[in-house]
């Protein structure tokens, strides 16, 4: 429904900026002032709503980055995704998975380098999520994965694993503190 909207607005304006340019030109062949001269005003009208919308268009999606929402950065089973809603946040890095608790302010963020070597297990990448006040990094070294969470080192995790972060900033993996 609202790309329904977004179109009908668009050629709303095209049309404004067409019949603008046809009075105009007609104005200028038949020498008729009134005429160009509300040609010029519908393409003034036409430009000015096209500014409008483009605005609009850009806070709009600069709310929506800024509300609870998806980011997908990479590919396939590697790539980052991450949720951010009230009173928790969710990422999912490497096929880990990882939820904390009360993310605090600051927004969300990730990032993602990679680097392909000839050999296996030649591979790797850095995976950068910053949920809050929470940095997690998970670094991949052909298959093997480790984990730091605020600077901290929380050594080797696996695809598939669970990772919590709590309020008070534990990390409990499957289910088990871990220390750094």
């Amino acid at each position: 429904m609202e790309m329904i909207c977004v179109l009908a607005v668009v050629v709303l304006v095209v049309l404004v900026g067409l019949a603008g340019l046809v009075l105009l030109v007609v104005g200028i062949i038949k020498r008729s002032a009134p005429m160009w001269v509300s040609g010029i005003i519908g393409i003034c009208l036409a430009g000015l709503a096209v500014l409008a919308g483009a605005a609009i268009f850009i806070g709009w999606h600069a709310k929506r980055a800024a509300v609870p929402g998806v980011v997908r950065l990479g590919s396939g089973e590697g790539g980052v995704s991450v949720r951010y809603g009230a009173g928790q946040a969710t990422a999912r890095a490497e096929g880990v998975e990882f939820t904390i608790l009360k993310p605090g302010s600051g927004g969300s963020g990730s990032s993602s380098t990679t680097r392909s070597g000839i050999g296996p297990g030649a591979s790797e990448a850095r995976y950068e999520i910053r949920l809050g006040d929470v940095h997690i990094v998970v670094e991949k070294r052909g298959s093997r994965l480790t984990l730091s969470v605020n600077a901290a080192n929380y050594g080797a995790i696996q695809r598939g694993d669970s990772v919590i972060i709590n309020e008070a900033r534990e990390v409990l993996i499957n289910g088990q503190r871990r220390s750094p």
